[in-house]
């Protein structure tokens, strides 16, 4: 899947694909990132991005998933985090 067509899914339909094996959080985050780089200076919507915390977190829940575990909490199996 290309990058953009991520864009299609809400972060449910996300969390989904990525417990069903379908996509790879890896993939996902990956998108995610590239889209930030794109529209994030001029959203201004966050003033820190830890990519490559992100990109540890998605590597290990692949992993994870594909020793077999299920999709842990809600926030595990989507890319997204709200502001605080």
């Amino acid at each position: 899947m290309r990058a953009d067509e991520y864009l299609q899914f809400d972060a449910r339909t996300l969390a989904r694909l990525i417990a069903t094996r379908d996509i790879s959080p890896v993939e996902v985050i990956e998108a995610c990132l590239s889209r930030l780089d794109v529209v994030g200076p001029s959203l201004n919507a966050f003033d820190s991005v830890d990519a490559d915390g992100a990109r540890r977190a998605a590597v290990e829940a692949e992993r994870q998933l594909l020793s077999g575990a299920q999709c842990g909490p809600a926030a595990w199996c989507s890319p997204f985090r709200s502001r605080t």
